[in-house]
């Protein structure tokens, strides 16, 4: 087991060892290992009278460089197993209460069966999917979605009725929480919240080259982003007006990025953030004026960057994409935090699997992942350490609530595939 002590040296516990059999060694030098010459003094020598001035000077500084080293070996050895100082300061989470749901779990791809969840910006309300009952099989619509405050589990919309599909469905909150979107195989719904009516059913040609059609939802609820498929078997980016149905423009760049990859409106702007093609044949991740179509900025540049979850905290300051970088040999699996404002990246962390999940919390300095493994945990957004872990069964949408302080994480059992756990957690006192 080696680590790379702060001077960019080599320390492992075998050179260690080493290092105290040269020590315990009389008169021996230890620079053979790399480490500064010591000499120590023959403790078989017996003091006289007739000993020099000098000889005692020597004895004194071997003395001295054997007490630095040791200081020195000790601070590396402490700086090996304590871990960040960070980690001492986090408040675990807690699981505080459960509440178990009819849902109904879908098939993802690289993932498994997972319950179809969105929750709210504020992490109030939560949307899944669920099966009706007691509906005859010819019937178009057999799904529906239910919409509940989490906390008093009390239904507050709904039920949207869906119409049949193999194929994942996506669901997406307006940050104002006055809207809902749900995009099946061949059409996309809007529903406004405050009194459960459908405000748009958009039918789009159904899907044949992605797995599942992902849908953004603009602040205010008045656009939605889809993918649009048209008869040449060309894809794009398409944004709505979701109260007519009525397209008003198409994402430049993006027939080859349209199909399995996220993208998200932007909290407050007008903008589009997701990604688009480049001339090498990478995917950027890019910001587009939803008006005219156009990129206004591109944020990854420089590598294959390929969108699996975007997510903002509540104030809309900041956003944590995941990413899968196919231009990276090695750990291509990525979640990077940036500044809404100029799009400067905070961190970006490396993952061990997609993160299909992600969520930040008020402050924007924890950041959730959940990964397609099952694994879900909580990391620093400052230094990028891991803080926690989750062992709740497989876990799949997460958030934080506006007040920061509590963290949401659906989780499922494989023994039961009509009902999920919507656990609530808080940090420990």
């Amino acid at each position: 087991m080696e680590k790379k002590a702060p001077c960019g040296k080599i320390f492992s516990v075998e050179r260690f060892a080493d290092l105290l059999k040269l020590v315990a060694r009389d008169g021996r030098q230890c620079s053979d290992l790399g480490y500064p010459a010591v000499t120590f003094p023959d403790h078989r020598m017996t003091m006289n009278s007739s000993k020099s001035s000098k000889d005692k000077s020597q004895s004194i500084g071997n003395i001295l460089r054997v007490g630095f080293v040791g200081i020195v070996v000790t601070a590396i050895c402490v700086w090996m197993v304590l871990p960040p100082l960070e980690t001492f300061r986090f408040s675990k989470y807690d699981v505080s209460s459960q509440q178990e749901l009819v849902m109904e779990l879908t098939s993802i791809p690289d993932v498994g069966p997972r319950p179809m969840v969105a929750f709210s910006a504020d992490g109030s309300t939560a949307a899944y999917l669920s099966k009706m009952t007691g509906t005859p099989p010819e019937v178009e619509f057999q799904s529906q979605v239910v919409v509940i405050e989490i906390d008093s589990a009390k239904q507050v919309a709904g039920p949207f009725p869906v119409a049949n599909t193999t194929k994942p469905l996506d669901i997406a909150f307006s940050r104002d929480g006055t809207h809902l979107a749900v995009a099946a195989a061949d059409e996309v719904r809007v529903w406004g919240l405050g009194d459960s009516t459908l405000a748009a059913a958009i039918l789009l040609p159904n899907v044949r080259l992605q797995s599942q059609r992902f849908v953004a939802i603009s602040h205010d609820g008045k656009r939605i982003a889809t993918s649009l498929q048209s008869d040449d078997g060309i894809s794009a980016i398409c944004v709505f007006d979701s109260s007519s149905g009525e397209k008003i423009q198409t994402l430049e760049r993006t027939a080859g990025t349209a199909n399995d990859q996220r993208f998200a409106f932007h909290p407050t702007a007008n903008q589009v953030i997701g990604p688009a093609d480049s001339d090498g044949g990478d995917a950027h991740l890019c910001v587009w004026d939803a008006e005219s179509g156009k990129i206004v900025n591109e944020i990854i540049d420089s590598e294959d960057c390929r969108t699996l979850a975007l997510a903002f905290n509540d104030a809309g300051d900041s956003m944590a994409v995941a990413m899968y970088l196919a231009s990276r040999e090695y750990i291509p699996f990525a979640t990077a935090v940036f500044k809404t404002d100029s799009w400067q990246q905070k961190i970006s962390i490396d993952n061990e699997d997609y993160v299909f999940w992600v969520a930040l919390n008020r402050d924007a300095n924890q950041i959730c992942l959940v990964d397609a493994s099952g694994t879900a945990s909580i990391w620093s957004t400052g230094e990028g350490n891991r803080l926690q872990n989750f062992k709740l069964g497989p876990p799949s949408a997460t958030a934080f609530s506006s007040d920061g302080g509590t963290l949401r994480l659906v989780t499922n059992s494989k023994d039961n595939p009509d009902a999920a756990n919507l656990v609530t957690l808080r940090p420990s006192e």
